[in-house]
């Protein structure tokens, strides 16, 4: 079942989002994995708002949205509920191309997203071989800050939100739960193999988690690496990922003009 990916995902790989933006994703996904959440659902219309696709104005601007909860590989459902995928921005850079576009505005309204697939969008959004500006109307945050700083310019309204530069890898310890059900994770793997139950029981080992924190961590130093490549220095304050009004956020170097 696809579902089950994005389940997989929101609790156990490595995201780029703010702790709130994660929280609201996992909660819809429990709730459409529960079977309360459809893709033709009447409410969804009146609750979520869907992500408009990319246009291009009479002066030649092709306008694509980072908005919402940023995935990958995402279903119907998942859109639906006013996420975008990776796939979306990647495809939508190719169309302007096709279409005649003279420059692209991104239109940036997103807490960030999963890992996968930022590097390659990222990339795409870089190298698209026109003029380029992300135009931020609400949060840049964490993995859709990733994508706006490969932009030429970022301009930001005054109560917009950016920064939140760093990883995290969900984990909730079930030990408490497991025990009360009588039960125990005791996997068996291969001799040496002290890594492999890793996200498959209540907790972790020691080492299980130094794995994943240098997992975590050498994603934090491409997203950093990325950026700088891009914005110049900024300030190690950013680091703690920590975000900030655009008044602020121009300030440290992370926005270009507020409008």
């Amino acid at each position: 079942m696809r579902l089950a990916n994005i389940i997989r995902a929101v609790r156990f790989e490595p995201w780029a989002i703010t702790p709130a933006g994660h929280a609201t994703l996992s909660a819809i996904v429990q709730r459409a994995a529960a079977g309360g959440l459809r893709a033709d659902d009447s409410l969804l219309s009146q609750l979520i708002v869907s992500r408009p696709a990319m246009t291009i104005d009479e002066n030649g601007t092709a306008t694509i949205q980072i908005f919402g909860t940023l995935l990958s590989k995402s279903t119907a459902i998942e859109q639906t509920c006013g996420n975008t995928d990776y796939m979306q921005i990647r495809q939508e850079i190719g169309m302007a191309k096709a279409q005649g576009a003279e420059r692209i505005v991104f239109a940036v309204d997103s807490p960030g997203g999963m890992v996968a697939g930022v590097r390659e969008t990222a990339q795409a959004i870089r190298t698209a071989d026109m003029p380029t500006m992300a135009m931020v109307d609400g949060d840049a945050c964490s993995a859709a800050y990733w994508l706006a700083s490969q932009t030429d310019r970022i301009e930001a309204t005054p109560s917009s939100v950016i920064g939140s530069i760093g990883v995290i890898m969900p984990w909730i310890d079930q030990d408490g739960a497991w025990e009360a059900m009588g039960m125990e994770w005791n996997p068996i793997t291969n001799d040496g193999a002290t890594l492999k139950g890793a996200g498959g029981g209540p907790s972790l080992t020691p080492e299980q988690r130094q794995f994943l924190t240098d997992s975590a961590n050498a994603t934090a130093a491409d997203f950093w690496r990325e950026i700088t490549d891009v914005r110049g220095m900024l300030p190690e304050e950013l680091k703690r990922a920590g975000f900030y009004e655009a008044s602020r956020a121009i300030q440290m170097g992370l926005i270009d003009a507020v409008i």
